[in-house]
């Protein structure tokens, strides 16, 4: 009797043990992909098809679509698991609602009928149930004996697979993108830092495949102690892509850095160490402004620390590095990327301007913020006008009028759903994320993922219809943030805008032509703690160099002993100057540490403008600059003089520059006119300086222009000419083009007589621009307008790199 009585409580525990793994297991279920031509897609359990309407099947919901909106199908092209127990309890409403359906019962002869049925099965369900088990536990003991003899052929191909991912990654390693790459360097370098074997499993992957751009999060993995070791790096590629230069890209890995990598790999340790000290000499010429420059030392700190290194400068600990890498070249390898060296620069005291200025303008997560967290405004048309303003009420009308459509479209969607209930809060949420250019979320509370797909398409033929008033909406926000946004950073913009002219005239005063400066090459220096408060002081913060490959040198030379700098820069804050080669500038406009100064000049005005309304200002111009390359490259080009290509080239760039201007900064001149600069001492001298060289140089195009002209040989009559106002001049050009006192000249001189004039009237006309653009920043005048302050930068840039004999636009 005991013997029977083990025996049924040995049974019993394998039935329950036995019930516990069969509901815990899971089951594979394959799923069709229906793809639409919109870009959508559906997942089916089953499609079928009835001439022009295709019917699908979904967690037991029938449905259809036209044939002439499906693109493609997969057939079991989705796969997802799904554990017994949840299958059975699918499996039964499935049979449950057939059933029902079948009978065409009431919902209150359902209920009943559900009761019998329930109580039908409780009769033979236990039988079934210790059926079920038993089957189970003698799989259970058959899955149980199978492991166990595999295990230890398990946990070896474990390893094997591994070792060999890795193995692939060394295969592959040149086959990885630039970022790939740069991750599986610090992947290499924390299988250093955990001191585990080279040879150890090692894998990397996208953290999240649906982050925003720039910036990606990669997650590094390394086994060892039987274990995964895991931690995370960030990478981001900083600024555009050049052929010609180095890509920057930005990266934290315990500390913020830039790496850069050179555009032609360097392989020799030495011409490694010498283009960094080059570019400490630029470094050291621009004392103390703040500038980054590659340091061994940022990386190797990572992999190996010296006793007493605290009490070093970081020059000594520098050099400490360089000596030692040169004694131990097995270390020279964690400073290369894809076999080149590659240049560390530490960021961890500084902000990018260029992150500065994307968070000061990010207008579209305002937009949405705004719209999202303001459900009540569209509500209410006197709300929305004081907010708005006064023109604003058609606009909200409109919007109400959407969105009750809206409301009438989900409705009769969700009465075809007895469980589906929409609470007017929930329907006006939606509306909203609709509004703001976003979507319904699949994890949405009470709503089957697989009827969001259909509600959002639902919203979305709505907007398409009403597209007007949509537009007409967020042209209001848009415009609202954009305003708001200004007032909040007005005094953080005038400080930026001061302190980019403090570092122009630094780097005159320094002799110094950086060739290619950007947001992205250029750092913050302040309190780290007061961010971003101290923006709004100019006192409180610095404005600093990155990356100075392109610079040159340039103070107390002459034109032969300049170096000849790096061609190329980046299209949106560059000119046609900075592809061309001294010889070639030199040929053109002689005063060669002029013209590269200037190339910093117009860069700086380029970035004024970004730093006020946060877009480009030469949009449209920049397309010129590949047609521009070809015409220097060009084999024909090559045979001419420098002085005609430079024409040519210059004829095209600055005929679109001077246009494209005057549009943006006519389109603008609003928020231009609300900024007001306050000038550094350094900096006002500098303009002064610039716009009496502008003016002399006028001057002296004037004098060179009459006395070369062979048609008026009087002196009276040039002197007349020299001293004659733009008034006068366009007088006599007036009687000219009317045909006065031109009777007796002959027809060549005519058409000499009318080009004098007009080029007279261009030069003096620029000539008195400068001269009352000079009184807004004479000694008593330390603030000027932005729209001022951009006019006169330009006008110096435009003077300067267009010959007056060229002609003007």
């Amino acid at each position: 009797m005991k013997k029977i009585i083990i025996l049924i409580i040995l049974l019993t525990i394998l039935i329950v043990v036995g019930g516990i793994q069969f509901f815990n297991r899971e089951m594979l279920i394959e799923k069709d992909i229906v793809y639409l031509k919109n870009g959508n897609f559906i997942l089916a359990d089953d499609v079928w098809g009835n001439g022009e309407i295709v019917y699908y099947k979904n967690n037991n919901k029938a449905d259809m679509i036209l044939r002439v909106d499906i693109d493609h199908i997969k057939n079991s092209a989705y796969q997802e698991t799904i554990s017994y127990k949840k299958a059975v309890i699918k499996y039964y409403y499935k049979k449950k609602e057939q059933l029902f359906d079948s009978l065409a019962l009431k919902k209150q002869e359902n209920q009943e009928f559900a009761t019998l049925i329930f109580f039908g099965l409780t009769k033979v369900l236990p039988s079934i149930i210790v059926l079920i088990l038993l089957v189970s536990a003698y799989k259970m003991f058959a899955v149980l004996l199978y492991n166990l003899k595999r295990s230890g052929k398990n946990k070896k191909d474990e390893i094997e697979g591994a070792e060999e991912n890795i193995k692939l990654f060394k295969i592959n390693e040149k086959e990885l993108n630039e970022n790939e790459r740069i991750v599986y360097y610090f992947l290499k370098l924390y299988k250093k830092q955990l001191n585990a074997p080279e040879d150890a499993p090692a894998n990397f992957y996208l953290a999240d495949a649906e982050q925003a751009a720039p910036n990606s999060i990669f997650e590094l993995r390394v086994r060892q102690n039987k274990a995964w070791s895991k931690r995370r790096v960030t990478i981001g590629q900083i600024g555009q892509d050049s052929s010609s230069k180095s890509r920057c890209f930005y990266v934290i890995y315990d500390i913020h850095m830039v790496i850069k990598v050179p555009p032609e790999p360097i392989d020799d340790f030495g011409l490694y160490i010498e283009s960094i000290k080059k570019e400490k000499d630029i470094i050291d010429i621009l004392a103390p402004r703040e500038c980054i420059i590659p340091m061994i030392s940022v990386i190797m700190k990572q992999t190996h620390s010296f006793q007493g290194e605290s009490l070093l400068t970081a020059e000594e600990l520098e050099e400490k590095y360089i000596q030692w890498v040169g004694r131990y070249p097995k270390y020279q390898e964690y400073l290369k990327i894809g076999g080149s060296f590659v240049y560390f620069m530490n960021l961890s005291k500084y902000f990018f301007l260029g992150h500065i200025l994307k968070n000061m303008h990010a207008v579209k997560g305002k937009m949405e913020q705004e719209i999202n967290e303001q459900p009540g405004v569209i509500w209410d048309l006197h709300e929305f006008e004081g907010k708005y303003g006064i023109s604003t009420p058609p606009v909200c009308a409109g919007i109400q009028i959407l969105y009750t459509k809206c409301e009438k479209e989900v409705r009769e969607f969700t009465a075809g759903h007895a469980r589906l209930s929409i609470p007017a809060y929930q329907l006006r949420k939606w509306f909203l994320l609709h509004l703001s250019g976003n979507s319904i979320s699949k994890n949405e509370e009470g709503i089957p993922p697989e009827l969001t797909d259909d509600l959002n398409k639902s919203f979305e033929i709505i907007f398409e219809a009403n597209i007007k008033d949509v537009e007409a909406y967020r042209k209001i926000i848009r415009k609202y943030i954009i305003e708001i946004s200004f007032f909040q950073n007005k005094y953080q913009i005038e400080g930026i805008v001061t302190n980019m002219l403090d570092l122009l005239s630094w780097l005159k005063k320094k002799g110094v032509a950086m060739r290619d400066l950007k947001p992205d090459n250029l750092i913050v220096a302040g309190e780290q703690a007061h961010y971003p408060r101290f923006l709004r002081s100019p006192k409180e913060f610095s404005i600093g160099l990155i990356d100075v490959e392109t610079s040159v040198c340039f103070k107390e030379k002459d034109n032969s002993e300049i170096a000849q700098p790096q061609l190329g820069g980046t299209p949106y804050y560059a000119t046609p100057s900075q592809l061309l080669t001294n010889e070639m500038l030199i040929s053109t406009f002689r005063d060669l540490p002029r013209i590269l100064h200037l190339q910093d000049w117009f860069a700086t005005t380029v970035i004024i403008f970004q730093v006020i309304t946060g877009e480009q200002l030469f949009k449209k111009t920049v397309r010129l600059f590949p047609i521009i390359l070809k015409k220097i490259q060009a084999p024909l080009n090559a045979k001419k003089k420098s002085s005609v290509l430079i024409y040519e080239i210059s004829q095209l760039f600055w005929r679109n520059a001077v246009a494209e201007f005057k549009e943006k900064t006519d389109k603008k001149k609003r928020i231009l006119k609300g900024i007001n600069i306050i000038l550094p001492e350094q900096a006002q001298k500098m303009l002064c300086e610039e716009i009496k060289s502008a003016r002399d140089n006028i001057e002296k195009s004037i004098k060179n222009l009459i006395e070369s002209q062979k048609v008026f040989n009087s002196q009276k009559i040039r002197r007349q000419l020299l001293v004659a106002s733009p008034v006068k001049i366009r007088e006599l050009n007036s009687k000219w083009e009317q045909g006065a006192w031109t009777k007796e000249l002959n027809p060549d001189d005519k058409v000499k007589i009318k080009k004098l004039l007009q080029d007279l009237k261009c030069l003096k006309e620029h000539s008195k621009e400068f001269a009352q653009l000079s009184k807004s920043i004479e000694p008593h005048g330390i603030e000027i307008p932005a729209g001022t302050l951009l006019e006169l930068m330009f006008k110096i840039v435009y003077s300067g790199m267009f010959q007056e004999r060229w002609g003007a636009f």
